[in-house]
């Protein structure tokens, strides 16, 4: 099975959420605050394919791929998340936390198990490889919260059994312990840091289920 697809967007007063230092309403000084933006227009245009095969009995292959480029068309008087006093024209700039490239492939084979009675089943190993390239969770100017492009493993083992009613397995994600941002949180003008939130290590688990 093929999938595509194609899309083109157009944004008409786009609002863009940003973290600026502003006077505390009560009396106390500067605080950290958010504040809405009107970004104008904004475009967006990419493409999707989904690719599913069965090559052998029993193994199912799946891929998706998906690019974008959303840029700002008009965004002017922006403020700079470096210096809270400097306003930036951000014609051009890309969106914050949207890599132009994502893509995922998985594959699984399942393998009859004969024992005794319902305890015969099917065991089944699956592989997984996420990519994503590089982009920035917070403006561009902050370089430090820009996460570079990245690949990531996972892994699956299930055993189902008692006519597909349970099932057992063992899985790990992220199994090169691969390092990378999941959020920022820009404080840089008012503070001189940045705060940075990171995705889960290499991680193991197991589950067990039966359907009644």
């Amino acid at each position: 099975t093929f999938n595509m697809s194609l899309f083109m967007a157009t944004y008409d007063d786009i609002q863009v959420t940003t973290q600026v230092e502003i006077e505390d309403p009560g009396g106390s000084g500067l605080t950290i605050g958010q504040v809405t933006s009107n970004a104008a227009r904004a475009g967006n245009r990419g493409a999707e394919f989904e690719v599913i095969a069965l090559p052998v009995e029993g193994m199912i292959v799946q891929a998706t791929l998906g690019l974008m480029n959303p840029r700002y068309a008009d965004f002017r008087g922006s403020t700079s998340q470096l210096d809270s006093g400097e306003n930036l024209v951000r014609d051009g700039e890309s969106f914050n936390n949207a890599p132009q490239a994502q893509s995922h492939i998985a594959i699984q084979y399942s393998l009859p198990v004969r024992l005794e009675g319902a305890m015969s089943g099917w065991l089944t190993p699956r592989l997984e490889w996420d990519y994503r390239s590089s982009f920035h969770s917070a403006f561009p100017e902050i370089r430090q919260g820009v996460q570079p492009s990245y690949n990531l493993l996972h892994a699956r083992l299930s055993y189902a059994f008692l006519d597909d009613r349970a099932q057992i397995a063992f899985w790990g994600r992220n199994l090169t312990d691969k390092v990378y941002l999941n959020y920022v949180t820009p404080v840089a003008s008012s503070f001189g840091f940045i705060v940075k939130y990171y995705d889960a290590p290499r991680t193991f688990g197991a589950e067990l289920s039966y359907s009644f």
